[in-house]
């Protein structure tokens, strides 16, 4: 349901507002039909099923919900329960492993005694690390003894796929995927990789909008932050996200995104949720549909 299957899945169903019953079971009271709905809510709920090896009630959810003999709370309640044990093991890894920490990328090595537990889980720590320290990051687990399996992720979307490929096996998408190590390899791979300084730099395929919103009419501001949210509705993998970099205003509603906080790239400063955003500061701005309305997500500080 990610990238392109995505966006088509959310044009066939969001203007005819008719959804399909598994898409209704994960809605609650507050949530709207779009991408961040998909994506945030739909999507890591039932991917946590599937690192569970929950594949019998996986198939009654999708095909077969008679079977499932249990009411819409129950069901959800269930899933929910699993989502919680799936984040709490992406987030409990203090003190398990050894984290070799490069200036590009950090990488956890699990020894081969947690290989059962923690295999499906490589790609979730992975995001994890990646997040906290602010780089790429790779989570690894011992298959046996002589090889580690595990993931890389990058939270700025930057193409470490191709990088990795040179070195060991690796496969998936291109800031996502999975990799295959010998296990005296490891510091080996690493470290070439990091060298590779030119693959870390931040870049995004987008289309930037300078946007002079000193004294804008509310209307006038309003629309074009709509059709640019809509827009970013189906955005991603060949479809160019699109910005706009903006003077804040006090009379819209801003939102700092919170990513990559110790980091500069393309000399901007990415926004923590601790920075205070104040009018007049000047921004890189997303436009997305968190709910019924859009807002301007803050990605970056300009100046």
């Amino acid at each position: 349901l990610n990238n392109k299957t995505n966006r088509e899945f959310i044009m066939e169903f969001k203007d005819f507002g008719v959804l399909p019953e598994i898409v209704n079971l994960f809605m609650t009271r507050y949530d709207s039909f779009n991408r961040n709905f998909v994506s945030w809510r739909m999507i890591p709920r039932i991917n946590s099923l599937i690192r569970a090896e929950e594949f019998e009630f996986i198939y009654k959810l999708f095909y077969d919900r008679r079977e499932l003999m249990m009411s819409k709370e129950s069901t959800m309640s269930f899933i929910e329960q699993i989502y919680s044990q799936s984040k709490r093991r992406a987030r409990d890894f203090e003190g398990i492993g050894k984290i070799h920490n490069y200036e590009n990328i950090v990488c956890l090595e699990l020894p081969h005694s947690l290989y059962q537990s923690y295999r499906n889980y490589t790609g979730l720590i992975a995001a994890q690390l990646s997040t906290e320290y602010s780089k790429a990051a790779m989570c690894v687990v011992g298959a046996s003894y002589e090889s580690l399996e595990g993931s890389v992720r990058d939270t700025l979307n930057r193409d470490l796929k191709s990088i990795f490929q040179t070195l060991c096996y690796a496969e998936g998408h291109p800031a996502a995927f999975g990799v295959e190590v010998k296990a005296d390899q490891l510091e080996n791979v690493l470290s070439i990789a990091d060298s590779m300084k030119e693959a870390f730099a931040w870049s995004e395929d987008a289309i930037v909008v300078d946007w002079d919103i000193e004294d804008p009419t509310v209307e006038a501001a309003e629309s074009e932050i709509y059709r640019m949210a809509t827009y970013n509705e189906f955005s991603g993998g060949s479809v160019p996200v699109a910005y706009a970099t903006v003077t804040l205003h006090e009379k819209f509603k801003f939102r700092p995104m919170g990513k990559c906080s110790r980091a500069v790239y393309n000399g901007f400063k990415f926004v923590s949720f601790k920075n205070t955003l104040v009018p007049g500061c000047r921004v890189m701005c997303k436009p997305i549909f968190s709910g019924v309305e859009p807002e301007m997500v803050v990605e970056a500080i300009i100046s």
